[in-house]
């Protein structure tokens, strides 16, 4: 019978393995209030874009604005008495000037009266007076020297006190800002599940912001690729029918394994332009670990009985052409195309169509491969059902993996 057959050839053949990995946004952040109270308003919507700044929701601020007006008034006062006791200190300390000169005129008038006084040519009632004059200009001196260090003790106990009050209204007016919940970053609003009237704590969610700084790929990785894993390596994102949605490569490998899983975290920079990346989403990732030459054969030439994948590869002699089962075993499905680990060497002829209709050892016409275009009126080859590489589990034909998934 005629049967259609290829010369197999050698191909690069990409040692790969496909993994679960996770979407994430490298400026994704979560929205909770720092402050507690009800909602009175949301000044936005889900899906909407902000600006870093914008205010999304007000939290009722009655009470802390009493409180921040309270810590103003108390703040105001302490300052206002700081003032007095300052200008009653610059008072205090111009009567010392005064007190000072009237010392220092008494001494004189003392001094001038004692030597009069000891030449006799002064009373004794004069010297008294003056004696006594010295004695008032010395203490009304240190009078207003206790008065002026009294003043300057409860100055500088006003001025702790100022800046106590001066403190707590700060704090009071940053509390206050916190019932106003702003945007952190620029970006896109996730959905918001707060409602106006509800009551909020700081471990309410509110909603969250999807930044604008990148995706990436968040790839935990088995330990025992460990020997495998480096920087650099290519990484396709998948969706759930193998079509690529993205390439990318491994820009970062944690220094350590997660315990509870055993794996080590790889990621990789994703594009922001492709919708189907979507930050949260679960998808699957192909990792290139490394590409060698080896013989690959259309998967139509493929057959598989129970567990065990076969070709037939064409035998001639004395003129006389004939195929031979021969049993192979699979690497990965690309391009149609699989990977043959072993049992196959390139440069032999294998049957490429057809080949359910055939039997070890059968006699065939060999014929190259047909052109893409068929001809007109020409019954293309049938298909041949799709094949799985053995397992050994003793299960029935079932089609061959893409890949090996993890």
């Amino acid at each position: 019978m005629p049967a259609v057959v290829e010369t197999v050839v050698t191909s690069p053949v990409p040692d790969q393995t496909v993994l679960t990995a996770n979407i994430r946004s490298r400026g994704a952040v979560d929205i909770r209030p720092e402050a507690s109270g009800y909602l009175v308003s949301i000044a936005v919507k889900s899906g909407q874009r902000v600006e870093a700044g914008q205010e999304l929701m007000q939290i009722d601020p009655a009470r802390q604005q009493a409180t921040v007006s309270q810590s103003r008034a108390l703040t105001a006062g302490a300052s206002a008495e700081l003032a007095r006791s300052k200008a009653n200190l610059a008072q205090l300390q111009a009567s010392l000037e005064q007190r000072q000169a009237d010392l220092t005129f008494a001494k004189r008038q003392s001094d001038r009266i004692a030597g009069l006084y000891a030449t006799q040519n002064a009373s004794r009632e004069s010297f008294d007076e003056a004696s006594a004059g010295l004695k008032r200009a010395r203490a009304q001196v240190d009078s207003v020297k206790a008065q002026i260090d009294a003043q300057r003790a409860a100055i500088r106990a006003l001025g702790a006190q100022v800046a106590s009050t001066r403190s707590s209204q700060r704090r009071s007016e940053v509390e206050l800002a916190y019932f106003s919940v702003k945007a952190p970053v620029t970006g896109l609003l996730a959905d918001i599940p707060v409602r106006e009237g509800d009551r909020v704590d700081p471990t309410t969610f509110l909603t969250s912001i999807v930044g604008d700084e990148g995706l990436e790929l968040y790839l935990p990785v088995p330990v025992r690729y460990s020997s495998k894993l480096a920087a650099g390596l290519a990484v396709e994102v998948l969706d759930d029918d193998g079509t690529v949605l993205a390439e990318s490569a491994l820009n970062f490998l944690s220094p350590r394994a997660d315990e509870a899983t055993q794996t080590v975290l790889a990621k990789a920079a994703l594009p922001t332009d492709n919708p189907a990346l979507r930050v949260g989403r679960f998808v699957r990732a192909r990792v290139t670990w490394s590409v060698a030459d080896g013989p690959t054969v259309p998967a139509l030439a493929v057959v598989q009985v129970n567990t065990q994948a076969y070709v037939f590869v064409l035998k001639e002699e004395g003129g006389a052409a004939s195929v031979q089962q021969r049993p192979v075993e699979l690497g990965p499905l690309r391009d149609q195309r699989y990977a043959v680990a072993s049992g196959l060497e390139a440069g032999e002829t294998i049957v490429v169509q057809g080949v359910h209709l055939l039997r070890d050892g059968a006699p065939v016409q060999p014929t190259p491969p047909p052109t893409a275009t068929t001809a007109a009126g020409e019954t293309p080859p049938p298909k041949a059902p799709a094949a799985k590489p053995a397992s050994g589990d003793g299960s029935g034909a079932t089609a061959p993996t893409e890949e090996t998934a993890e």
